[in-house]
Order: structure tokens, then sequence, then C-alpha cells
């Protein structure tokens, strides 16, 4: 019962600095890249550095981040600690992003802000610079990375800053056993 594994946008591909392939991790083919980033429904939003955690939920499955404990990146002004990404139904149908803001407010859920939405192809320079933006939940730190959903296509796929990837290891460790906690906004 977990959510589907997003794969990385192969950036070092297109020449992007900063960004290289990656041992163990997964990346999307060329194809897809392609689609998800072409003419289509896309939307893109922040990537949380947490636990990804599902609950079953009317019937289906809320897939959610769990950001109580830090992984690498602090958040110190978060509205609670589990954020929804994602509403499976009983037949396995995920709700589109409107449909599942919807669904989020009417039933008491925090999602991801939205941090940008286009029907036209994006770069990935362009989503490199989204991604460089500070974290919506602690402003002093640049967010680990963006998911791009492509809707008119079904292709998800993110891009994770080189310098999350470059402290990943050793400071996700070191938290984790220290239980460093990430901050509510309201503490």
């Amino acid at each position: 019962m977990t959510y589907h594994k997003v794969y990385r946008i192969p950036a070092h591909r297109y020449g992007i600095a900063g960004f290289e392939e990656l041992p163990d991790k997964y990346y999307l083919t060329m194809e897809d890249t392609e689609k998800l980033l072409g003419y289509g429904l896309k939307y893109i939003r922040e990537k949380f550095d947490g636990e990804a955690i599902t609950w079953k939920y009317l019937g289906g499955l809320i897939h959610l981040e769990d950001l109580e404990y830090r992984h690498v990146i602090p958040y110190t002004e978060l509205p609670r600690y589990e954020i929804a990404y994602a509403y499976e139904n009983w037949k396995a149908e995920f709700l589109s992003t409107t449909e599942f803001h919807a669904f989020c407010h009417n039933h008491g859920f925090i999602h991801p802000p939205i941090l940008c939405s286009t029907w036209e192809p994006i770069s990935v320079e362009s989503v490199a610079a989204i991604a460089n933006q500070k974290s919506k939940y602690n402003s002093e730190h640049v967010m680990e990375g963006v998911i791009i959903i492509n809707e008119t296509f079904g292709v998800e796929g993110k891009l994770i800053n080189p310098q999350y990837d470059d402290t990943v290891e050793n400071e996700s460790r070191r938290n984790k056993r220290l239980r460093k906690r990430n901050e509510l906004k309201d503490e």
C-alpha cells in the first residue's frame, strides 16, 4: 500500500550544471521526459523531505508525507506534520489535481502548494529555476526539489536539487539518529 515510485528527470542529459546521474536512483526515459515537459496540463509542486505514508481513508488510500522528523531540510513553518499529496480510490484511480485539492479542503487535509501550472511546454532549465526557490515551509532553505505532473499524458517526474543530493546520506542518517523534529508554524 504505497504510492508508486516517482522517477527523476534526467537533467544531466540536458546539460544543466550540477546535475549528474547518481547510482541507485531511478530516471525517466527521454521519451517520458519529453511527454512530461511537453504540451499538456502540468502542475509543479514542492517535493518534501520526509517519509511517505499511506492511510486507508473513505474506501480508498490517502498518500501523505510525514514531516515530523527532519531528514535534511529543517522545516520551520509547517501547518501540520502530514502533507497529503494524492488520493487513490478503490478502483486504483487517482484524483486530478483540482479534484484532489477540493477533496483535501473538504476533509481537512493539507496539500502541497502549486508553484506553477501551464499547458505550454516547459524547459528543464525553467523547472530547475522553480526548484531552486526557497521552501514554502522554511524561507531560509532551498526546497529539496519539485514534482511535475502532466495530467494530459498521465506522466509524473521529479527534479531534485543537486545540493540536496550532496548532503542527503550523511545528514539524513545523523538527523534520524538524533530525532530532530521539524517545527509547526504555531510552535
